[in-house]
C-alpha cells in the first residue's frame, strides 16, 4: 500500500471518528458517541504502530481485534507514544466503552469492570479526558514525523467555519493549547496563495472564491479562542479556563469514574435492630 495515501486515510478517519463522537458526545448521546471516540483511539494506536514498521501481523491476537489495552501495552514496548502522558485506567475505560457495539458485549465489559471494582458510567465531563489524550497523540504524529498536514488540528482549522471544524473545537481543552500553532499554519500556508492558484491554471472567480475563504479562516483565528471555543449554546459546554491546560494534565490524572464499594453483611444494620 502507498505510504502517503495509507497516512492520508488514516488521518481521514481518525478525524471523522473524533468530530462524529464529540458532536454525539455533546448531543447527549454518549454511548454511541463513546465508539465513535474509541475507533479513533485505535486508529490513533494502530497508525503509529505501523509509521513505527511494527507490523501488526507479527501480533495476530490484535489484528483483527478492538483490544485497545493490549494495543497501548504494544505501543509502549515499542517505544510509541514515549511522549504521551495517560493513566492505564483511562485506557481501560476507553476499551470499556468501546467494547458496547453489541448487547452480549454490553454484558462482557459490566462484568470485567465489575470484577475490577468499577461500573460503567459516563459523564459529560469525560469528555476532556478523551480530547486530552487524543490530541496529545495527534500532536505526538506530527512532532515525530514533522509533517503538519497528519495533525487533526491543522485539518479542522481549515473547517473552522464549518459545521466539522467548530464541532473539533467546540470546549476543546487539548485544542485549545494549539490555538497559536493552528492560526501561524494558516497563516504560512495561505501566504503567496494567490500566485499559487494563478499557477494551478484556477479561473479568476475560483480564485477569489478561495482567498475569500483563506480571509474568513484567518479572521475567525483572529478571535480565538473566544470566537471558536462555544460552537453553539444549546448544547452543554465548559468554561474556557484562563491558561490553556498543559498536555496530560486530565488524561494523566484520569481515575474510572465508576467505583463499586461492597457492604459487609455485617454493617447492614436491620430495621428490627434499631
Amino acid at each position: 500500500m502507498e505510504k502517503d495515501w495509507q497516512r492520508r486515510k488514516f488521518k481521514e478517519l481518525r478525524f471523522e471518528f473524533y468530530v462524529s463522537g464529540r458532536t454525539l458526545w455533546f448531543s447527549d448521546t454518549m454511548s454511541i458517541a463513546a465508539m465513535l471516540l474509541g475507533h479513533s483511539v485505535e486508529l490513533h494506536l494502530k497508525q503509529a504502530l505501523i509509521e513505527h514498521d511494527v507490523t501488526l501481523a507479527e501480533h495476530k491476537e490484535i489484528k483483527r481485534r478492538h483490544d485497545l489495552t493490549k494495543l497501548y501495552s504494544i505501543c509502549k514496548e515499542n517505544g510509541v507514544y514515549d511522549d504521551v502522558l495517560v493513566s492505564d485506567e483511562l485506557i481501560v475505560y476507553i476499551s470499556d466503552m468501546l467494547h458496547q457495539r453489541y448487547p452480549s458485549q454490553s454484558v462482557e465489559a459490566s462484568i470485567k469492570a465489575e470484577e475490577r471494582g468499577h461500573a460503567i458510567s459516563r459523564g459529560i465531563g469525560v469528555i476532556q479526558a478523551y480530547d486530552d489524550l487524543i490530541i496529545q497523540f495527534d500532536d505526538s504524529l506530527r512532532r515525530k514525523y514533522g509533517d503538519k498536514e497528519i495533525s487533526l488540528g491543522v485539518q479542522a482549522s481549515h473547517f473552522v467555519n464549518r459545521y466539522q471544524g467548530r464541532a473539533f473545537f467546540h470546549c476543546n481543552i487539548g485544542a485549545l493549547r494549539n490555538i497559536q500553532y493552528y492560526h501561524q499554519v494558516l497563516e504560512a500556508e495561505y501566504n503567496g496563495a494567490e500566485e499559487k492558484f494563478k499557477k494551478e491554471g484556477q479561473t479568476p472567480e475560483t480564485i477569489q472564491y478561495n482567498l475569500s475563504s483563506h480571509k474568513q479562516r484567518l479572521e475567525t483565528f483572529k478571535g480565538a479562542p473566544n470566537s471558536i471555543w462555544i460552537f453553539n449554546k444549546l448544547i452543554p459546554h465548559f468554561s474556557m479556563p484562563a491558561e490553556p491546560p498543559t498536555a496530560g494534565c486530565i488524561s494523566e490524572g484520569f481515575v474510572y469514574p465508576g467505583k463499586i464499594h461492597k457492604i459487609k453483611p455485617s454493617t447492614v444494620i436491620k430495621k428490627s435492630e434499631k
